[in-house]
């Protein structure tokens, strides 16, 4: 599979959202810094702070949403807080990010060969392809929603204030949301690494077995040549090929167990210990990335079932027509982006602990069926397994074991904490809102 090609495109994308500011250069297939993306970047950089300076209090926008509810607008304002910074850590982990990058490059890249014997050109530009859904999955449904809306608004652009309000907004989001596609994308092109691994440890079993074979067509060559020694006429000539064949057969004996075989354990147990190197000091850098960007998407949650609440319950006269539409396709693609990040992570998660657990099951298969080789091979065997088992395993958040019903478990919490708060926020109205109306007509 063409590794390069795939970091080159999503680190491309990267760079568009801010997220790194570092570009894969082909030649010396190492993340450079280029002139070009440190102009872009300022762009981003001028375009966020004029978003952010902007009058808040004078914006309509927060003048309508704080008449809708005070709540909401300190909600806004608290986000748009809390992307600056979001802003300025992302500009503190680029130091860290070249680490994660670079090291990406060279487990991927550097150490890979013609790949597996099974595997066909087709096979391998399907499973790019489907890396690129993955990859880009959340992009394209974004901009599908935003599609719709434009298209109900007639491509009419909204007030000048409501576009800087959405910049100073999701610019910060938009940067931060980079660590889980980097997260979701290594973890499945490690999980493809480890499949490729396999594959040649299977196959290098397949032609172990040649040696088998070998030894039991033996004795059928050795019975022919007894045979032909039969003969007084050919006595010499047969001793000779008897020396031939003998000697044929240790050499190709030899071949077998000390010649490639041998080569591609070293290379697998080298490139599977690089693989554990990398997970270990990367996931420590994308889990705090990741914590963030979590942080970032409860306020949105807790922000989109607010206004969904209160949409159904108070302002659903309000909005008529298209309006009604937009908000709906507005709300929604809160939830749907988000759900969809964490399933595809989830996703390549299970993925990821499939193939480990199936190649530790292969490599414990080849200790099984290597009783008679060499010390060496049996070490570097046993050195693979302890490194799938010990040295693979991922920490959720830097805290916890990286496992899908832990990471379920968190988000479930989440969402019933925003439950909670936008239930007690709404009933805390109601119950303002009918004391006022008590006051107002004993006034009377």
């Amino acid at each position: 599979m063409n590794y390069q090609r795939i970091l080159r495109i999503t680190s491309g994308y990267l760079l568009f959202t801010g997220y790194q500011i570092r570009s894969l250069d082909v030649k010396n297939q190492r993340y450079r810094l280029s002139l070009w993306s440190v102009i872009y970047f300022l762009c981003i950089l001028v375009i966020y702070l004029i978003s952010f300076e902007h009058h808040f209090e004078e914006s309509a926008l927060l003048k309508i949403t704080l008449d809708l509810s005070p709540f909401l607008k300190n909600l806004l304002i608290f986000q748009i807080w809390l992307g600056l910074k979001t802003f300025i850590f992302c500009l503190i982990e680029w130091k860290f990010l070249t680490k994660v990058f670079n090291g990406l490059a060279e487990i991927l890249i550097w150490g890979s060969g013609g790949g597996p014997k099974g595997v066909t050109h087709k096979k391998d530009l399907q499973y790019e392809l489907l890396t690129y859904m993955i990859f880009f999955a959340t992009f394209i449904v974004a901009f599908g929603f935003g599609l719709y809306i434009a298209i109900e608004m007639k491509f009419e652009l909204p007030p000048i204030d409501h576009i800087m309000i959405a910049l100073a907004l999701f610019v910060p989001h938009f940067m931060i949301a980079g660590c889980l596609r980097l997260h979701t994308l290594t973890l499945w092109l490690v999980q493809r690494k480890l499949f490729e691994y396999k594959q040649q440890l299977k196959e290098n079993s397949e032609t172990s077995d040649l040696k088998v074979i070998i030894e039991i067509i033996n004795p059928v060559l050795k019975q022919d040549l007894d045979e032909a020694v039969s003969s007084k006429e050919n006595v010499m000539s047969g001793e000779r090929n008897d020396k031939v064949v003998k000697h044929n057969l240790e050499e190709n004996n030899t071949a077998m167990e000390d010649g490639i075989p041998a080569n591609i354990y070293k290379n697998i147990s080298e490139g599977v210990t690089a693989i554990a190197r990398y997970l270990c000091s990367t996931n420590k850098i994308l889990q705090r990335q990741l914590l963030v960007l979590n942080g970032l998407n409860y306020n949105c949650l807790l922000y989109g079932i607010f206004t969904r609440l209160y949409f159904e319950k108070i302002w659903y006269p309000i909005f008529i027509g298209r309006n009604r539409r937009v908000f709906y396709a507005a709300n929604s693609v809160i939830f749907v982006c988000i759900i969809l990040d964490y399933f595809l992570l989830a996703l390549t998660l299970c993925g990821f602990k499939k193939m480990k657990s199936e190649f530790y099951k292969e490599v414990n298969k080849q200790l099984k069926a290597t009783k008679s080789s060499s010390e060496e091979k049996v070490a570097m065997l046993r050195d693979i397994t302890f490194v799938l088992k010990n040295q693979m395993n991922l920490k959720l958040f830097n805290v916890i074991d990286f496992k899908i019903w832990n990471f379920v478990l968190i988000q479930l919490l989440m969402l019933l904490s925003i439950l909670i708060t936008v239930f007690y926020q709404y009933f805390n109205d109601q119950i303002l809102a009918l004391t006022q109306l008590v006051e107002s007509s004993d006034d009377e």
